[in-house]
């Protein structure tokens, strides 16, 4: 049955609490980097070394050796922690250790300038050298992290290849855009580093930026070629959905035959726009879940509309009962009721009023009811004409008793509404039947009578 084919598969995808993201409400968690200025304020530092020969010059005051060895002693210290740190860099993506040690470094030598005695100048010199040294470690530390980095970022970097494609050959589903979205952010990773110290690390925090954050933007791309697509197929299929109710009104003042017909195409069409539309995996969203919603009442209620179209049975010639050649077979359907008391009018007419005779029926109404011109009645299987010589007013065969006879025979087996012109023939019938006096004279029936088994709608 048609019906059975009309089916609608709501299919929406859940965004796994990444919804934010989507929406580019994103930021990096927990990763940083930070601007700093490591190098210029140690190189500030380092340019303010100096040594004078307090015996040949007149600088003052002169530090004290054993000052001067106590720093000289604690940036050496501070070195050696710092080499010790850099030795343990490894895999590390935090600088943060490594970046104090080294400022402690410069932080022990208590400002740098130092006025000392020529037999001190070996002290200068370890705390320069010491200041040279942290300079290259922080140097080597730094193309260390890149290096890591780099390591960190290359799955990132084909991630987003991936993502850009999946989002660019977007179409019907935004399946492989969240999984390729999905996997990017799988590959993220957290650090604590440092702008300002290295170019080439500072080149890789700037493409990791770019594509973290070009990740949103690739992500909605996908999503919205996706989401573009199925909207426009919605939108066929209300306008779609909008010729049931044309078909329905054809059915009910035009044509009931043809405006059924109408309906079984347009459920055809319809099932094709819901074929279309369930082919799209779609983000589950408040609107997502609207549209589908409203698909879902359309479906039923077209279900529910289609099936209550009628479905009469087929009449069929019996004894004293035929069917009119001149009407169209589509007109010759009926409730069995119906049926039942034509054969049965047709049976006592050929029996009783004009023995060998038959009645011919002129319509009765469409297998799925509806309007059926000329007729103003006959949508709902309860109508029925029958003709005969004997019937037809100003014929020569016209035969008024023989009406009578027959009008009373309706009557008396409980027809609901019987319509002739000849009012003598109306009048008779009801004085004949009190219990069931229902005849009426009514204009355009000359030629045939009306009958209804129950009140014609």
């Amino acid at each position: 049955m048609l019906t059975d084919q009309l089916v609608f598969d709501a299919r929406l995808r859940e965004f796994d609490g990444l919804a934010d993201l989507a929406a580019g409400a994103v930021s990096r968690p927990q990763s940083w980097c930070e601007e700093m200025d490591v190098l210029d304020r140690a190189n500030r530092m380092l340019g303010a070394l100096y040594a004078e020969d307090v015996e040949s010059t007149a600088c003052s005051p002169v530090i004290p050796t054993a000052e001067l060895t106590r720093i000289r002693n604690n940036v050496v210290s501070q070195f050696a922690v710092l080499r010790n740190a850099y030795s343990n860099v490894g895999g590390s993506l935090s600088a943060t250790g490594l970046v104090r040690q080294y400022q402690a470094v410069f932080d022990a030598m208590e400002g740098g300038s130092y006025c000392h005695y020529t037999s001190d100048a070996h002290l200068v010199q370890d705390i320069q050298r010491s200041a040279a040294g942290a300079n290259q470690i922080l140097g080597n530390a730094f193309n260390q992290y890149a290096s890591n980095f780099a390591g960190k970022l290359a799955p990132i970097r084909a991630a987003s290849r991936d993502l850009q494609a999946a989002a660019s050959s977007a179409t019907t589903s935004v399946e492989p855009v969240l999984t390729a979205y999905k996997t990017l952010w799988s590959h993220n990773f957290q650090f604590e580093l440092y702008t300002g110290v290295n170019a080439t690390l500072d080149n890789l925090l700037a493409e990791y930026d770019r594509l973290m954050n070009g990740s949103n933007v690739l992500f909605n791309q996908g999503v919205a070629r996706v989401q573009n697509q199925f909207e426009a197929e919605v939108r066929q299929s209300n306008v779609v959905f909008g010729g049931f109710g044309a078909a329905w009104t054809f059915w009910d003042t035009k044509d009931g035959a043809t405006g059924y017909g109408m309906y079984v195409d347009n459920i055809r069409m319809y099932q094709e726009c819901l074929n279309k539309i369930n082919r799209y995996v779609v983000l589950d969203t408040p609107l997502n879940r609207q549209i589908f919603k409203e698909i879902g009442q359309h479906v039923a209620d077209v279900k529910k509309q289609f099936a209550s179209f009628p479905k009469f049975v087929r009449a069929m010639p019996t004894a004293g009962f035929t069917l009119d050649p001149g009407t169209s077979a589509l007109k010759f359907f009926s409730r069995q009721l119906t049926l039942n008391l034509a054969a049965a009018a047709g049976a006592h007419f050929t029996s009783v009023i004009a023995p060998g005779r038959s009645l011919i029926g002129t319509g009765f109404s469409y297998e799925h009811g509806g309007k059926m011109p000329p007729h103003s009645e006959h949508k709902d299987g309860r109508d029925c004409d029958i003709f005969s010589a004997y019937f037809k007013v100003g014929d020569p065969a016209y035969d008024e008793q023989k009406a009578i006879q027959m009008a009373t025979f309706l009557l008396s087996n409980g027809v609901s509404r019987l319509i002739y012109t000849n009012p003598t023939v109306v009048n008779a019938a009801n004085a004949a039947c009190p219990g069931n006096p229902v005849a009426v004279a009514g204009a355009g029936h000359t030629t045939h009578m009306h009958f209804d088994v129950d009140q014609a709608s």
